[in-house]
């Protein structure tokens, strides 16, 4: 069974929403309550969310979300199915799209491993 994805899901980026709502000049982390309809269910949920900014050496302000489990995280997500809190990728086992495709170079390197040697040796000729 494949795992879902980062692409599935509702992700709540962390610089959008604070840029978004406001509290871009803030310097100290801020807790708020998000109320939601969970997708496919009709549920509402609610959760506490805290933003928190850092700043980076070049200026500015970055800001992260703090996950439940403690992490500082760039964005939250909250998948399709079995789900019904905002929390990091780690927490709700989340992959990327790219890591489950398969790369059919990998089949021809297998098939052809002379093939694959050669053009090893070429690319360090050039």
């Amino acid at each position: 069974m494949r795992k879902s994805t980062v692409e599935g899901s509702i992700v709540l980026p962390a610089n959008v929403t604070a840029t978004r709502l406001g509290f871009r000049f803030s310097q100290l982390p801020l807790s708020f309550k998000v109320a939601y309809v969970v997708p496919g269910s009709g549920i509402l949920a609610s959760c506490t969310l805290t933003a928190e900014p850092t700043r980076p050496r070049f200026g500015g302000l970055r800001w992260w979300w703090r996950c439940a489990c403690g992490r500082l995280v760039t964005a939250l997500f909250l998948p399709p199915v079995c789900a019904n809190e905002f929390r990091c990728r780690h927490c709700h086992d989340l992959t990327y799209r790219s890591v489950q495709q398969h790369d059919a170079r990998v089949d021809w390197y297998r098939v052809h491993p002379k093939d694959a040697l050669a053009e090893l040796h070429a690319d360090k000729l050039s």
